[in-house]
């Protein structure tokens, strides 16, 4: 807990600190850790109700621990404290994240080059490690890869050409910053920032990536280049599928259509309209004669693909206020919006 808070650098609270454990801890066992350093006048409280902070002389205390034992791990070719802490946060106030990059991340890696000879001795050591993790289990890998990430970007200047595949990528920054021919097949990316929020999917040939403002561009899987990008169809992309025969796109829409792409995207979408509210997800069946599409109107359209047309509306009426955000064909997941529990529903093959 301590050593997150010298993270964080802010006035945090209890639920806000839980969400980012990778080792989840119960609430009454954070409730007793506040209560005891509260106690030894560790922490103090922050101005925000139930808030609390480190008191100054501990915070100076323990960014010092964090970057000389992060040191330590990388030279020994151990991740610990760097797999369960993320020394810069993503989604953290700009000069917060600032901070922790200047106090944090800086001094991390000038103990690491002045512990190498040479300059390339340190990005070799760090993408050795990135192997070494690449390896363990994507539940394993918690900061590690964007703890590695960070400072080979702040190494580097840039993130080009750089191998990221295969990696459980969580909460890294990447705003601006520059990854061309970076390799990011079979990576899983969560609470990380870019410079425009995308989805992404693959059928092992190419790459289909969708922004929020609307731009979708297709890439060449193996040489990371960019076959065609859109901008015709101007509203957020919620979610991509590719059609079995690798012919045809569909996106869920934020203006509650569902855009149906040829697979160059030369041509105009069409678009099909249903849902009452922004469309989620979208799914294809087996063997691509129809297209399913989940929306925030707690509806389920089933699409035939020759004729476009909507064939069929499932709906559930338990449910009223219920989110789909990941559809198939065979089995629906809700999420409730205010109790973010999944409730697993069967619908029967179309």
């Amino acid at each position: 807990m301590l050593c997150w808070l010298a993270i964080v650098r802010e006035p945090v609270t209890i639920d806000e600190l839980l969400a980012l454990l990778v080792t989840p801890l119960s609430r009454v066992q954070m409730l007793e850790a506040v209560d005891a350093s509260h106690r030894r006048s560790l922490i103090e409280r922050g101005k925000r109700p139930g808030s609390f902070t480190l008191q100054s002389v501990v915070l100076e205390y323990l960014t010092a621990i964090l970057v000389a034992e992060g040191s330590s791990e990388i030279q020994h070719r151990r991740l610990d404290r760097l797999i369960e802490y993320s020394l810069e946060q993503a989604h953290a106030k700009e000069y917060v994240r600032q901070t922790q990059e200047r106090l944090l991340l800086c001094p991390l890696l000038m103990d690491l080059q002045s512990a190498c000879p040479r300059r390339d001795e340190v990005e070799t050591q760090l993408c050795s490690l990135l192997d070494q993790v690449r390896e363990q289990a994507d539940s394993a890998q918690g900061y590690g890869p964007a703890n590695l990430i960070a400072l080979l970007r702040l190494h580097r200047g840039h993130l080009s050409g750089l191998d990221l595949s295969r990696l459980a990528i969580r909460g890294a920054y990447l705003q601006s910053v520059e990854m061309h021919d970076a390799k990011l097949s079979g990576a899983q990316i969560r609470d990380s920032v870019f410079t425009g929020i995308f989805d992404a999917i693959s059928d092992g040939r190419s790459i289909l990536s969708g922004s929020e403002d609307g731009t979708w561009r297709l890439w060449d899987g193996e040489s990371g280049q960019c076959i065609y990008a859109s901008v015709a169809y101007t509203v957020a992309l919620n979610g991509l599928a590719w059609h079995p025969s690798g012919r045809q796109i569909a996106s869920a829409n934020s203006d509650t259509s569902v855009a149906l792409w040829d697979g160059t995207g030369e041509t105009q979408p069409n678009l099909l309209h249903q849902h009452r509210w922004t469309v989620q997800s979208v799914a294809w069946s087996p063997d691509g004669t129809q297209l399913a599409s989940s929306g925030w109107d707690n509806a389920i359209c089933i699409w035939d693909s020759m004729t476009k047309s909507c064939v069929q509306i499932l709906r559930d009426p338990d449910y009223p206020d219920t989110i789909f955000q990941s559809l198939g064909m065979r089995q629906i997941w809700l999420t409730v919006s205010d109790k973010l529990n999944r409730i697993k529903c069967l619908a029967k093959r179309l």
